[in-house]
């Protein structure tokens, strides 16, 4: 959780490639938040960008989080996934500390530009967790702005009563030198 919007502008050097700033706009409100990001420093650049995708829980109140389905979505045109790796730091744990099996589907990722995952913990979730890490490269070297957007398909608590998963995406700003 990071409090409102912050930009990180990264320029990597012996590569004419441009500068990115990343703009993460994201306040925690009350409930259960997924972020694109866990902080703006967590954001890498250069000749491309990665970022983990982060549910919050620590402005929660009551609720948890059992099942999640989100799809992750950007401009094919300007991005093309990288990778898709597993969280690194405060992976999504069952009850029991085992890790949850996250399922990617990426059969639409290089034409349609969006990709699936989905877990489910089988019980309670009340600590805050990384989903994976995901890696993209741009397509080109030329000035643009875009949007890495994410959208919860459906979440659930415990008991299977659906939950709001508010997402929280990223503005992508990319300035040739």
């Amino acid at each position: 959780y990071f409090p409102g919007p912050a930009t990180l502008t990264a320029h990597m050097q012996g590569v004419s490639l441009p500068p990115v700033t990343v703009t993460a706009t994201a306040v925690s409100p009350a409930g259960v938040n997924l972020f694109l990001s866990e902080s703006p420093g967590a954001i890498a650049s250069g000749v491309g960008i990665g970022f983990p995708v982060w549910v919050d829980l620590s402005n929660r109140g009551a609720l948890d989080v059992a099942q999640l389905a989100i799809e992750v979505s950007w401009d094919p045109a300007l991005f093309v996934l990288n990778g898709i790796f597993p969280a690194s730091s405060t992976p999504w744990r069952d009850p029991q500390g085992g890790l949850v099996t996250i399922t990617a589907d990426s059969s639409q990722a290089a034409l349609q530009g969006r990709l699936t995952l989905s877990g489910s913990a089988g019980a309670a979730t009340t600590s805050s967790f990384q989903i994976v890490y995901l890696n993209f490269f741009f397509r080109q070297a030329t000035t643009f702005q875009s949007t890495i957007d994410a959208v919860v398909l459906s979440a659930t608590n415990a008991a299977g009563a659906p939950i709001t998963v508010t997402p929280r995406n990223i503005s992508i700003v990319a300035n040739p030198p």
